[in-house]
């Protein structure tokens, strides 16, 4: 195997200098064991393991995507407080003041899993259209899930976490990799983005590049909510026709 060779860190150290699937993948394999460890905590709950599971493993990839090797902390100190808090908004959904119903929870699963196989596939976030071909939805009704569950799950940024230094959420998220700065297809993206009004790159850029919640750009743009899911849905059919 080509990375047989190379202990955990030096994986991390190259795709710090080049981020690429394949590494992602390889680093994804090794510490496997930490989104099963963290997940297996929550079992007897109320919420199928493979469930539970899914959502950790997502967190992972996540955690692996945004680490930073410069902080001087371990990737498994920084993913497993990222992993904890994905796990426990994912439980929150089933005890939500508006009541999610149980096709809904199975959806929004099915849409997760989805997405994580399309970002592993494709090398990118996928859009909506390409979810919703591969789910057999509607793209209306994948925004519809997605708006529900992130209606649904809410942590503080300034929740604190204990590892070997005290972090708040919001520092470790962080901000855009900038590492995708090395990716092949950011100058694929850059180009189908010249097709978009100013208005239109505000809004994908505050919520692709910034992380903002469709919440957060509504209130900076003073509209709806729902005007933020619809002109998304209408930026990504521009892009997957331009893609």
């Amino acid at each position: 195997m080509p990375y047989d060779d190379f202990s955990n860190e030096e994986l991390l150290e190259k795709y710090h200098k080049k981020p690429t699937v394949e590494l992602r993948n390889e680093i994804y394999k090794r510490y496997a064991n930490v989104a099963q460890a963290v997940a297996r905590k929550y079992v007897g709950r109320g919420i199928e393991y493979e469930d539970i599971l899914q959502v950790a493993r997502m967190s992972l990839l996540k955690s692996i995507e945004r680490f930073d090797i410069e902080r001087g902390v371990k990737l498994q100190s920084f993913a497993t407080p990222t992993i904890i808090g994905e796990i426990k908004n994912y439980f929150r959904a089933y005890g939500n003041s508006v009541k999610i119903s149980r096709r809904s929870l199975g959806d929004i699963t099915k849409i997760k899993l989805i997405a994580n196989e399309l970002s592993v596939d494709l090398g990118r976030q996928p859009t909506v259209a390409e979810i919703a071909s591969r789910a057999d939805m509607s793209e209306e009704y994948v925004l519809e899930m997605l708006d529900v569950m992130e209606n649904s799950n809410s942590t503080s940024l300034d929740t604190v976490y204990s590892s070997e230094n005290a972090y708040t959420l919001g520092e470790l998220v962080g901000n855009f990799d900038k590492g995708y700065d090395s990716v092949d297809i950011k100058d694929s993206i850059k180009r189908a983005l010249d097709v978009l009004s100013e208005k239109e790159r505000y809004i994908i850029v505050q919520r692709y590049y910034k992380n903002k919640s469709q919440r957060e750009v509504a209130d900076i743009l003073d509209v709806s909510q729902m005007y933020i899911s619809r002109a998304e849905r209408k930026i990504f059919e521009k892009l997957r026709h331009r893609l």
